[in-house]
């Protein structure tokens, strides 16, 4: 086995003395990042628009019969010979220790979320509600009188993706995650940041940064590349020389090319392959111990390389590190009490995995798991399904997560109260997408003053943190 560590410390202090030179430049000067120890975030993004109506619903008779007076058809398709149930006594009440965000009243999941209700009456989860979007705090009257700055292009799904995860309309090309790396690679000089934003999922723009880029991991093994697996597509055995030179030279794209922009392409070819074969021979090599079961679906697939990659955390000489996850599907316009069970029983079993997985490997106090989506659903059905809407509820769970509450709002279904558009009953979020992220970042190790920089509209609300994680809340 090739001397991986150190191969990567040289890489990282190469990398390093090139950065100084451009620091004066786009690179943020973030010496104030706390770096200690380990730690880790793990956005799960659910693509088309989470639904928290039909995830998170009222215990109480009236507030639940309201709902489902709002979302008659919709609520007349579950509990048949092949849907789940929706009735209130079916319901898996959540034991919420913060009684005053509700009023004294009380929430419940699903029945496909049992595995989340364990966390949050464990207290190692927590709702936060009414997040989305916003420029600065906006009222009903506000938004109707368009007397205050609103987010571009609300309740489309490209634009509201892009920010949720980047803070602008499709063609943003940084996220607030990319913008977390890069602060914390600029405080970490000399350690190397490749394996420090890792996707499991789509290919987004949430972990671009200026200076930092994703690391794409596949779910499973890590596979070796065809051409390299498979010496006879250049002709030859495997002891033939000549040709594995070719094939080295090929894969690299190195024909020492006279063209600057040629020779940079192909370094940063050379470099992937390079990156790429470290981390195979890494995850591939190490032994884990790692014996947690996890679901065979797209989210359990994600979570379990997520796992296995922070098992092998030392080994990549990261002590920060952020994930993203992607489950599309959730654009329930109709069928919705066909399809959104068995995605709500997806993302349930496998937080439950995952945390099992992080108590497993002792790290579960240093990893915090989050929702977030292109916003939430109308609370007005729509036939046997619900629109696009604006906030939406999101769950948070970890070690370090206070949990057991619920920190923002969740307001009745009353599409007449100021919560509401009164279009659709869309829901005007109490808490910024600023604020959820600033939060989390806190806890990452970022300073206020970083924060601001990373979220521009931060200083419009009154509360930068949420508190809905261990430390300073301000």
């Amino acid at each position: 086995m090739r001397p991986l560590s150190r191969r990567l410390f040289l890489k990282g202090m190469a990398a390093a003395g090139g950065l100084a030179a451009i620091r004066s430049g786009f690179l943020p000067q973030a010496h104030g990042v706390e770096t200690g120890g380990y730690k880790a975030l793990i956005g799960i993004f659910l693509k088309g628009g989470l639904d928290y109506g039909d995830v998170v619903l009222p215990l109480d008779q009236p507030l639940y019969t309201a709902l489902t007076e709002l979302r008659g058809d919709l609520f007349s398709a579950y509990g048949s010979a092949n849907t789940p149930s929706r009735a209130l006594d079916a319901l898996l009440p959540l034991n919420i220790g913060n009684p005053s965000p509700l009023g004294g009243r009380r929430m419940g999941l699903i029945p496909e979320m049992n595995g989340l209700q364990g966390l949050f009456n464990a207290g190692e989860a927590a709702i936060v509600g009414s997040v989305g979007p916003l420029i600065e705090p906006t009222t009903r009257q506000q938004y109707d009188d368009r007397s205050v700055p609103l987010p571009k292009k609300l309740f489309s799904h490209n634009d509201q993706q892009s920010t949720w995860m980047a803070l602008d309309t499709e063609g943003e090309r940084t996220g607030w995650g990319g913008k977390f790396a890069d602060l914390i690679a600029a405080a970490s000089p000399g350690t190397p940041g490749i394996y420090q934003n890792i996707t499991v999922g789509s290919a987004d723009v949430f972990l671009s940064g200026e200076t930092s880029r994703p690391f794409s991991v596949p779910s499973g093994d890590i596979p070796t590349l065809r051409i390299e697996s498979q010496r006879s597509l250049l002709g030859g055995g495997q002891g033939d020389e000549a040709r594995a030179r070719l094939r080295e030279a090929l894969l690299r794209r190195d024909f020492g090319a006279d063209s600057i922009l040629e020779r940079d392409a192909s370094a940063i070819s050379a470099r992937g392959i390079e990156d790429n074969e470290n981390f195979a021979e890494i995850r591939n090599n190490a032994v884990t111990g790692l014996t947690t079961t996890f679901p065979d679906t797209s989210l359990g697939r994600q979570l379990r390389s997520v796992a296995e990659t922070i098992a092998v955390r030392e080994a990549l000489l990261v002590n920060r590190q952020i994930f993203y996850a992607t489950r599309g599907g959730f654009d329930t316009h109709r069928n919705q009490a066909n399809t959104l069970p068995g995605l709500a029983r997806e993302i349930s079993d496998a937080f439950a995995a995952f945390r099992n997985a992080m108590v497993e490997l002792g790290q579960w106090g240093n990893v915090t798991v989050f929702t977030f989506s292109d916003f939430g659903r109308t609370l007005n059905g729509n036939d046997n399904g619900t629109d696009h809407g604006w906030a939406g509820h999101h769950f948070v769970a970890g070690g370090a997560v206070r949990g057991g509450r619920v920190f923002g709002a969740m307001p009745e279904p009353n599409i007449e109260s100021a919560f509401y558009t009164p279009s659709r009953g869309r829901l005007i979020p109490q808490v910024s997408v600023e604020q959820f992220g600033a939060t989390l970042g806190s806890w990452f190790g970022l300073n206020s003053q970083e924060l601001g920089g990373v979220f521009p509209n931060l200083a419009n609300f009154d509360t930068a943190n949420l508190g809905f994680l261990e430390g300073p809340v301000g």
